[in-house]
């Protein structure tokens, strides 16, 4: 029963079993389609699925109507904005398309490279291969216009672990990669986001296996320097290896590149997986395009040694151009380029730097 106390005032009833009604951020609204809000106001009160939900889908329209906060709001604004950084940072999707068309060309001939049977980087080791390809060399004379045939066959010596452990996993990174950075297989056109995530952790399973062939290669001795140019590294590495900087490297210049290279590689794979787990998906994408970058290079490196053989035997003659040192000037002068070029370029789309502002999709 209410009261008053005095003449004049209102009669408030009052009920002690009634609770205050909180505000809640809404995380849905509905207008005749399921409309998602805004991925800088999404951070305050939702788990962690529900954030990856969100950024996967990214099914906002221009025109969605403001969504009002209530006590989270300050949480979310501070969270977006500090958010938003890293997306400024990270803002890397769509990957241009001459950058996808280079990427897709190049995996692809490397996928050639380790299955045709011609190189066939994978089939080493295997009689039939083996024959097939020292028939191939002895025909077409490619000792004297490419490179000693060791370089195609140098892996046989340890039986099939380098072809099973390190080019066969290097077909399949090579593979998934194109995949990876394609706009359509990263949550978006209806695409289901479980399969991105899955050609993902087979992509990265397959880079840890292929850096333990690396390793067992490298350990065996069967670098280019050592085996097929006997000690000889081009002329950049020798002018290193000779000066005051060269004689603290612990190594030759070319193995100290090629280990800080294979380091780089590894980082960039932990660094991709390490933040698609924490649901950082513009540093995902960026660290994504920097591993592809570090491993794509030697796709390109490739077609470049062929064309700089036959510039050679052009402009130097076959006596020169069939050379040891010319063979390893070409090897490794194509290998610095390439190198130099992939971490370029693939730091500057990580970056957001190759594309226009209004190509980007702020994840």
């Amino acid at each position: 029963m209410s009261s008053s106390r005095g003449i004049g005032r209102s009669v408030v009833p009052t009920c002690p079993l009634r609770r205050p009604q909180r505000s809640l951020t809404p995380r849905f609204r509905q207008n005749n389609a399921k409309v998602l809000t805004p991925p800088s106001l999404t951070h305050g009160g939702y788990s962690r699925n529900q954030l990856r939900m969100l950024r996967r889908l990214r099914a906002v329209p221009k025109e969605a109507d403001e969504v009002t906060l209530g006590e989270e709001t300050p949480t979310a604004v501070k969270d977006s904005s500090a958010d938003e950084g890293s997306r400024q940072q990270y803002a890397l999707e769509p990957v241009p398309e001459d950058i996808m068309t280079s990427v897709y060309f190049f995996a692809s001939f490397m996928v050639l490279w380790c299955l045709a049977p011609f190189p066939g980087s994978a089939f080493c080791g295997l009689t039939w291969h083996d024959s097939f390809v020292q028939s191939m060399w002895a025909a077409f004379h490619m000792a004297d216009f490419v490179a000693p045939e060791s370089l195609m066959l140098k892996y046989n010596t340890l039986g099939q672990a380098p072809a099973l452990l390190h080019a066969l996993p290097g077909a399949v990174w090579c593979a998934c990669a194109p995949l990876q950075l394609s706009r359509k297989r990263s949550g978006e056109g209806g695409r289901k986001p479980g399969a991105h995530s899955t050609v993902g952790r087979v992509m990265l399973t397959s880079a840890a296996v292929l850096m333990v062939g690396y390793v067992l290669i490298d350990e065996s001795g069967l670098s280019a320097e050592d085996y097929d140019f006997h000690g000889h590294g081009g002329p950049l590495s020798a002018l290193i290896d000779g000066s005051p900087f060269g004689q603290l490297l612990p190594m030759s210049f070319n193995h100290f590149g090629l280990k800080l290279i294979a380091g780089w590689f590894i980082w960039s794979g932990v660094k991709t997986f390490w933040h698609a787990k924490a649901g950082q998906y513009g540093a995902h994408r960026a660290w994504a395009v920097r591993h592809v970058g570090a491993g794509l290079w030697v796709a390109a490196q490739r077609p470049m040694f062929a064309t700089a053989r036959l510039t050679q035997l052009a402009v130097l003659g076959p006596d020169v151009a069939g050379s040891i040192s010319a063979q390893s000037d070409a090897f490794y002068g194509c290998s610095y380029v390439a190198t130099i070029a992939f971490f370029v370029v693939a730091e500057a789309v990580a970056r957001g730097g190759w594309q226009p502002g209004d190509a980007r999709l702020r994840s």
